[in-house]
């Protein structure tokens, strides 16, 4: 059989596929083994025509896909597996004698979950260190290229951005004794996703 894979958005892939050449009788239905390289994990789905929309798929996940024909009798061998790793652009891969197209028509979505582990450091009374990690897996939603460290000086209501690409960030030139309060999102190449929880702390006073 000659399948093609067509991922629609960041969460689905259509399935298409060609019915076999000797299916030994008629051909009442098929089986799709998905399986995430990631985890392991095998999932079994089931169609009665040529084609399939898959909906539970992940971004920067490489999944392992094959499909058997079933007759009355019962179900033949899986076609050839293949994997596919979704991609930020598209392209085309081929596998023993079947050639598989990728098409990404949507590449990359926005985090849908801020950064984690957020820490606040090294305070002393014009500066201060932060770290962080990336969102959840299943929230990056594409590569995660940049963050966004927004300061607020609650004293004066004062708001200040930082761009960083790195997991962490030294933020100079604050006020003495002065409460502030920190919140980070990740960016992908489309865009900025959702803040996290916010976070104060208060610099030291001048001198220490």
């Amino acid at each position: 059989m000659s399948l093609i894979a067509r991922a629609h958005d960041s969460t689905t892939i259509h399935l298409s596929w060609t019915p076999p050449e000797d299916p030994n009788g008629i051909v009442i239905k098929y089986r799709v083994q998905l399986m995430e390289v990631n985890t392991g994990q095998t999932f079994l789905m089931y169609a009665h025509s040529t084609r399939m929309e898959i909906t539970t798929v992940h971004p920067a996940y490489t999944y392992e896909c094959a499909v058997a024909a079933s007759t009355v009798v019962g179900y033949g061998p899986f076609s050839a597996a293949f994997n596919i790793t979704t991609p930020e652009d598209g392209k085309y891969m081929y596998v023993n004698e079947f050639i598989v197209y990728l098409f990404v028509i949507i590449i990359t979505t926005v985090p849908s979950g801020p950064p984690q582990n957020v820490v606040i450091y090294n305070v002393t009374a014009r500066s201060v260190m932060i770290s962080y990690n990336p969102p959840l897996a299943y929230e990056q939603n594409g590569i995660i290229t940049k963050y966004m460290i927004e300061l607020t000086n609650l004293d004066l209501g004062l708001k200040s951005q930082y761009e960083a690409s790195d997991l962490k960030l030294l933020i100079e030139d604050l006020r003495p004794y002065t409460v502030y309060e920190i919140t980070i999102a990740g960016r992908t190449v489309i865009g900025y996703g959702p803040f996290g929880e916010e976070k104060t702390f208060r610099t030291l006073e001048s001198g220490k």
